[in-house]
């Protein structure tokens, strides 16, 4: 994801697509872009990130011969990211993923919580 997608650039900007100035306005925005990415993109084009997870961890069980759970895909997923952040740090997508599969994992955990935060 570039700067431009997540509103960070002001060319021709509106006053709702200003450019974010201070931290907190850049993490809001980057906060959107992980909310989008992970309750509406993906959402729409693999369900819900439980279910998927859970076939991951199947295959990866099968395939490996070592159990695997939807909470491992996430923590693996997300090292990737991390992989990936260490050869391109500037690269928001990166960044973007990295969060929205700590979101899935976070969901994933908190499903038996009532209020999703312990």
């Amino acid at each position: 994801m570039r700067s431009a997608e997540l509103g960070m650039r002001n060319e021709g900007a509106s006053m709702s697509d200003e450019v974010p100035t201070t931290g907190n306005e850049r993490r809001a925005k980057l906060l959107e872009a992980v909310k989008g990415a992970v309750c509406r993109d993906r959402q729409n084009t693999y369900g819900d990130a439980e279910d998927n997870f859970a076939v991951i961890a199947d295959l990866w069980t099968t395939y490996k011969g070592v159990p695997f759970t939807p909470e491992d895909v996430a923590v693996l997923m997300l090292l990737v990211k991390v992989a990936r952040l260490k050869s391109s740090p500037g690269h928001l997508d990166n960044w973007v993923d990295a969060a929205g599969y700590a979101v899935c994992g976070g969901g994933i955990v908190s499903k038996g919580d009532p209020l999703g935060i312990n």
